[in-house]
């Protein structure tokens, strides 16, 4: 077997196996990286940003692995920073919704979790 056969065949074998060793990076997410993050090359933080990009679409076990916060609407996640930021804005949602964007930098990590999961 030549050099030049057997660089083309360890790429291709890694290549193969990229999926499954990044799945099992993730313990719990291995279904999850297999299902949402298939094309994603392990590395610099890039599995994780798209698996947090799906965060609504993961698995429970999943979720608390990459430690995306479980709050069941962006209402009870973004309290704190509505009365914060945007008391003017409230009860009307879309005003609301507005001044959180308005306001993105200064969001906690959970309200942005939370609107990210939830495509608002």
């Amino acid at each position: 077997m030549t050099h030049a056969t057997r660089t083309r065949l360890a790429a291709a074998l890694t290549l193969a196996l990229l999926p499954s060793l990044a799945a099992a990076q993730f313990g719990n997410c291995g279904p999850d990286v297999e299902k949402y993050c298939k094309g994603v090359l392990p590395g610099r933080g890039r599995l994780l940003r798209c698996l947090e990009s799906r965060a609504a679409d993961l698995t429970p076990a999943c979720k608390q692995t990459v430690g995306v916060p479980t709050f069941t609407n962006p209402e009870s996640a973004c309290h704190d920073d509505v009365v914060k930021y945007c008391r003017d804005a409230a009860p009307d949602k879309a005003k609301v919704k507005a001044c959180l964007q308005e306001n993105a930098a200064k969001l906690s990590d959970a309200c942005k979790t939370a609107l990210v999961a939830h495509g608002s």
